[in-house]
């Protein structure tokens, strides 16, 4: 095969080519110069000037700190023109120190204490006292102006519309320094439902604009406002809530004044209530009490448990009744394979354990499917807790053959297929007396305690052990609690015990072996407490 090659040309420039190269770029050079020395010089004044603003800058600030410098009395408003963003005029001083200026806002705000309140607050002065049917709340205010003739408090729910009687009056000791007056009790109570609340402060006619006119100064502060610490539940929908076991505010909100509510429970940011034809009510912070899905359920609830780690609600009742749920509000009936009335249920362990009439006991690790323990215990068992690995069971006293021997009983198990007996108390009687129950059991970090049907308690040696060989010793009754009407539910948080009876009475007490308090909340009987 023939091929053809072109060989290329590899010589250089020459030296006319050279030549004229060289001329284009002392041309091109001559043109261009002086437009790069005036760039230059720019960048160079540039540099001065920034230099210069710099050094403005710096003195201007240590003139304000060392209060060398002051602004203006006048203040210069700057309105966004996205009144969204910003609706107000922010205000301000203009300041100028050789040719820099700066703007300055006019930083006036208020805050407010306490900034947030759980309902069932109780009343407090301005010193702190819990006197009156009010509660105050201290604002302090930064620059503010406020006047004892003319200023005027607000207080919004989260809707924006005015809380009638709530703020409405204010004590106000200075332009900075006000109480507003918070009702603890009727029209004006604050919820969490209508939280968080605006607190707005309008002072009139106190700034001047630049055409002279006058504009009011309005400001706002926010008070937030949770669920309740305690919550307590007996006869007639008779529903009260407390952040202070001394003060009680009833629940008007709640819907039904027919059912009588036996069980309560706070788990996952939501209280459920439940009781008769087994209704059940669950309420969260910004919903009021609202009735259950409960399909085919018609028995009082008596109970309620919850396993937090799967989500798992237990409720159990009259005539064997359980119902499941996986998250409080629709509920499920299962077969418990009982028709005997369960009365209590608790978890821990990974297992729930039910207790009721007869002395039956109930196990189950999801809610779903339940075994019968052995508690080997002929009459009826009230109540059941959960503390230190270890279910605890109380109920009624067993009678001997001699016809006045009267023994009452503490059970514990771990996981409710075999469960240990403890005597707790042993009672002789003579006729016509009559023999003490336990109706129900709590705890603290130091003691058991068990609710009896005398109204008065029984409390075991001290907890700190952990040692259950003490249980079968060491128990004591109470002193007189005030009342002789069975403590129907005992419940304890942050260093109080509580507990409710017949008659709407409640007890509190922070040992709960002496120094009980009572507080009467109404006329119903009290069948349930729980805290969060």
């Amino acid at each position: 095969m023939k091929m053809n090659i072109k060989v290329l040309n590899n010589r250089g420039m020459t030296l006319v080519e050279i030549l004229v190269a060289l001329a284009l770029f002392a041309m091109l050079t001559m043109i261009f110069a002086p437009f790069f020395a005036q760039q230059y010089s720019l960048l160079v004044q540039a540099g001065e000037l920034n230099e210069k603003a710099i050094e403005n800058a710096h003195e201007l600030e240590r003139g304000l700190a060392e209060v060398r410098v002051t602004p203006d009395t006048r203040h210069v408003p700057i309105k966004y023109l996205n009144e969204a963003y910003q609706k107000n005029p922010v205000r301000g001083w203009l300041i100028t120190e050789g040719e820099y200026s700066t703007f300055v806002s006019y930083d006036a705000f208020i805050s407010n204490g306490p900034f947030a309140l759980s309902e069932g607050y109780g009343p407090k002065t301005k010193d702190g006292k819990a006197e009156g049917d009010t509660h105050y709340i201290l604002i302090r205010g930064n620059d503010t102006h406020f006047k004892s003739s003319a200023t005027q408090f607000k207080v919004k729910d989260k809707d924006g519309m005015i809380v009638v009687g709530a703020g409405t009056f204010a004590d106000i000791e200075s332009s900075s320094v006000a109480y507003i007056k918070i009702r603890t009790t009727g029209e004006g109570v604050l919820t969490a439902a209508g939280s968080p609340y605006t607190i707005e402060i309008t002072t009139p006619d106190v700034y001047e604009e630049l055409d002279g006119a006058l504009q009011d100064e309005v400001m706002h502060a926010q008070l937030f406002v949770g669920l309740p610490f305690y919550l307590v539940g007996g006869n007639s929908g008779n529903v009260y809530t407390s952040s202070d076991p001394s003060y009680w505010v009833g629940d008007s909100s709640f819907p039904s004044s027919t059912v009588n509510l036996y069980a309560s429970l706070y788990c996952n940011g939501m209280f459920l209530i439940g009781g008769q034809n087994g209704a059940i009510y669950y309420r969260t912070g910004d919903q009021a009490w609202t009735l259950c899905s409960t399909p085919g359920i018609s028995k009082t609830v008596r109970d309620m448990a919850y396993d937090v780690e799967n989500s798992i609600y237990v409720a159990v009742g009259d005539g064997g009744m359980i119902a499941r749920s996986t998250n409080g509000i629709v509920w499920t009936l299962v077969s418990s394979g009982t028709a005997n009335n369960l009365t209590g249920i608790a978890y821990g362990n990974g297992t729930f354990i039910a207790i009721g009439q007869c002395g039956v006991t109930l196990r189950s690790t999801d809610g779903l499917s339940w075994a019968a323990g052995s508690a080997n215990y002929g009459n009826d068992l009230n109540d059941i807790t959960f503390k230190y690995n270890k279910f605890i069971a109380v109920g009624k006293y067993i009678k001997a053959a001699n016809q006045y021997n009267y023994t009452s009983y503490l059970w514990y198990t771990d996981d409710g297929a075999s469960w240990t007996s403890v005597v707790v108390l042993n009672e002789y009687l003579k006729k016509n007396d009559i023999p003490i129950t336990f109706e129900s059991v709590g705890w603290d970090d130091s003691y058991f305690i068990i609710g009896q049907s005398n109204g008065r308690f029984r409390y075991s040696a001290d907890l700190k052990s952990r040692e259950w060989w003490f249980l079968t010793f060491s128990w004591s009754e109470t002193s007189s609690t005030g009342v002789t009407t069975p403590i129907r539910d005992i419940a304890w948080l942050d260093g109080v015990f509580l507990a409710v009876t017949d008659n709407g009475m409640l007890l509190y007490s922070s040992t709960g072996i002496s120094g009980w308090n009572v507080k009467t909340l109404g006329s119903q009987n009290l069948y349930t407490i729980c805290t969060w």
